[in-house]
């Protein structure tokens, strides 16, 4: 809900604002899901950076993106510009 109310102050103000949102084999299909992004940026989002997963903790390297997902990721990109 705070994070809704921030987004609205940015849009009624017309903010030039984007997310950053890092790709994990977990979140891939949530955060590259056509809906969700048409849904930012019907908020006003006008910017996305999709950072991969890179293993900081040793026993995270499941939340790596597979090669399937990483084939996507351009592709996906490709739809929005």
């Amino acid at each position: 809900e705070h994070i809704k109310k921030i987004i609205e102050k940015l849009k009624s103000r017309s903010v030039f604002w984007g997310i950053s949102m890092t790709l994990t084999s977990k979140n891939f299909e949530v955060i590259t899901e056509e809906t969700f992004i048409k849904e930012v940026m019907g908020l006003g989002c006008r910017l996305f950076f999709y950072i991969g997963y890179v293993p900081v903790k040793e026993g995270t390297e499941e939340f790596i993106l597979n090669p399937e997902q990483e084939s996507k990721v351009q592709s996906i990109i490709n739809i929005f510009i």
